[in-house]
């Protein structure tokens, strides 16, 4: 086999390699002693290992090799598993499925971004954030099939078109705030209070369970996520502690009231007791909204929290703690002995924050 020669014009390395009829160039953008080896390694792969015949390969079969792979390294019920079967199904294989994974190239993969368009009908462009989950599907899907010999990697950065736009977050505003929560039979009610009056995740609140209140403090420390999988939550920050105060344990008091004849161990439990149900949650506050003249998505919760607090006496630091955001958390014990005093007083400057909104009311 021929030696790399280092093309200073492109700044890489370049091996071409001929085996029973077939020429294939391997390239490396690594400088010095570590890209020659990479691109030698992979012409022996390619000569002794058929890899031949693995630049062949469907797109459609490696996709599926690669969220097999994806799901065995980081679980089943990962919302980034998820997310990557929803844009591979929408997106990624219709585009793909009938070519070869060797024979893509970049224009393939940023027509792919640029000619995406809504699944519902009622919405005319995708904004800028669903955009940047495709494309970055796209890149782990590419990123798998260069480690696996699938393919050569792809040169040069994909990018979102500049005309796609920025959607901007619903917050409820206080005299909406004062409807959500004026009382309801809905079932998921209590839930969706509690969502407002404390900022965490829909998941995060259906995670839940009595047995994680601890004096005036709450544990988070796992998620439901919409398919129903208990998982230990969004990221490694979202496992903290959220203060209870005079509002937040009202709806708790509440919620136990209106679900003991269940005997769940989950404080928002479904209708028979087990763990909660994001999309039925979902369904009732849409519903709610529709019939008390105000919109909010279950995420949208959190920025309503956020917005109620974005003028208080909090510290970033804290807001951080409370949000899930923050890194330093590192574990529940120095969490609570450390800031105990000033987990306190945020809990203080939150129920004021939701006093005065009900006191407009005259409550």
């Amino acid at each position: 086999m021929a030696s790399p020669i280092w093309d200073e014009k492109r700044k890489k390395w370049r091996l071409r390699v001929t085996t029973d009829g077939q020429t294939k160039t391997f390239t490396s953008v690594k400088s010095g002693l570590a890209g020659k080896k990479e691109v030698l390694r992979r012409a022996r792969e390619w000569e002794n290992n058929g890899s031949t015949n693995a630049y062949k390969t469907p797109c459609k079969q490696v996709w599926n090799n690669f969220i097999q792979d994806y799901s065995e390294r980081v679980g089943a019920t990962s919302e980034g598993l998820r997310i990557h079967q929803q844009m591979g199904r929408l997106f990624i294989i219709p585009a793909l499925e009938h070519k070869r994974i060797g024979g893509v190239t970049k224009r393939d993969l940023q027509a792919i971004i640029n000619n995406a368009k809504p699944q519902d009908k009622r919405k005319k462009v995708l904004s800028k954030k669903y955009i940047k989950s495709i494309r970055g599907s796209i890149v782990s899907f590419m990123k798998y099939a260069y480690e696996n010999g699938y393919c050569e990697p792809i040169v040069g950065e994909l990018y979102v078109p500049k005309d796609r736009p920025t959607i901007g977050k619903t917050i409820l505003q206080p005299h909406d705030i004062r409807k959500l929560f004026e009382p309801s039979d809905m079932h998921y009610h209590k839930a969706l209070c509690f969502l407002a009056a404390t900022g965490v995740r829909p998941g995060e609140a259906l995670g839940l369970k009595w047995s994680d209140i601890k004096g005036d403090e709450i544990f988070i420390q796992r998620a439901v996520n919409f398919r129903g999988y208990i998982t230990e939550g969004k990221t490694e920050n979202a496992r903290r502690i959220i203060p209870l105060n005079a509002i937040i344990k009202k709806i708790l008091d509440e919620q136990r009231e209106a679900t003991k004849h269940l005997k769940s161990e989950w404080i928002f439990c479904d209708k028979v007791g087990g763990a909660g149900n994001q999309h039925t949650m979902y369904n009732q506050l849409t519903a709610l909204g529709k019939e008390r003249g105000f919109k909010n998505s279950l995420y949208e919760m959190r920025h309503t929290f956020a917005s109620l607090l974005k003028d208080s006496t909090l510290s970033e630091f804290m807001m951080k703690q409370i949000f899930g955001h923050s890194s330093f958390t590192d574990t529940f014990g120095i969490y609570g002995h450390l800031m105990n005093g000033d987990m306190q007083k945020a809990a203080e400057i939150i129920e004021l924050k939701f006093k005065d909104i009900s006191q407009e009311t005259g409550e």
